[in-house]
């Protein structure tokens, strides 16, 4: 809904290498159905790591629009990873 503010969390378990962890972290939202100006908006502060799992707080949004929070991790062996994957993790806003 959009009067709520929800965690939304990615675990990156599978993806990362025995040994390396995360390092930083960052949110995006984009549209994909609907229309929103502010869709970025939605991203409430700073990623929070535990271990392999990221998570942030979203908030807002236009109803019935469908958003794609993404998370961009840095891992301590300098690679860059993506998650959720594409056709995942779709947010669907409701009234």
């Amino acid at each position: 809904r959009a009067s709520e503010t929800e965690i939304f969390s990615v675990d990156f378990t599978s993806i990362i290498p025995s040994g390396v962890s995360i390092t930083s972290a960052v949110w995006a939202n984009s549209v994909l159905l609907g229309e929103d100006d502010n869709a970025a908006a939605m991203i409430q502060g700073a990623a929070i790591i535990n271990q392999s799992v990221v998570s942030t707080l979203i908030t807002g949004g236009t109803p019935e629009t469908f958003y794609k929070p993404i998370c961009t991790a840095q891992l301590s062996n300098g690679q860059t990873v993506v998650l959720p994957e594409p056709g995942r993790g779709e947010l669907r806003i409701t009234a």
